[in-house]
């Protein structure tokens, strides 16, 4: 009889109003792992088209060491598999404009750990690439425009 009173108790327990304070933790747990793996992704939009964002990522992966294992096309863009000895790596670009392109990031170490550091650098990289490539842009407009105009006075 006590131990039919004892499981009787473990039954009837999430019935009871203390069953919030029992469940919170739980949840939030779960809560915490599906957030782990969705939002451990690193992220950032760039003014430039995918393909010069695409070009910029495989610049950036090849001076980080990083081999590209694929590059394809999908809906909304591009999609780059890297890997490293430790990591797996997708970089997803998404086109949301002509001009625009979202970048996501995931390196994975296995199936539940994550690598937001490494995702966060590689976004980092690709920025300083399209940096580099605006910069070299501007002077190159800017070496136009002196070319057009008489520097030296003429004798």
């Amino acid at each position: 009889m006590k131990r039919f009173k004892g499981y009787l108790v473990i039954l009837l327990l999430p019935f009871t109003t203390g069953c919030v304070t029992v469940a919170l933790p739980a949840l939030s747990g779960v809560g915490f792992a599906v957030q782990y793996l969705q939002l451990n992704v690193a992220s950032r939009t760039f003014t430039f088209p995918v393909d010069q964002t695409n070009k910029a990522t495989m610049f950036a992966l090849k001076g980080m060491g990083i081999k590209v294992v694929d590059d394809s096309t999908t809906e909304k863009g591009k999609r780059i598999k890297a890997a490293t000895e430790d990591l797996d790596i997708i970089i997803d670009l998404e086109q949301v404009t002509a001009k625009v392109t979202k970048v996501n990031v995931n390196a994975r170490k296995g199936p539940m750990f994550k690598d937001k550091a490494t995702a966060t650098e590689i976004i980092a990289q690709v920025a300083k690439v399209l940096e580099i490539k605006e910069k070299s842009e501007d002077v190159l407009d800017i070496l136009s425009c002196w070319s057009n105009e008489k520097i030296y006075p003429q004798n």
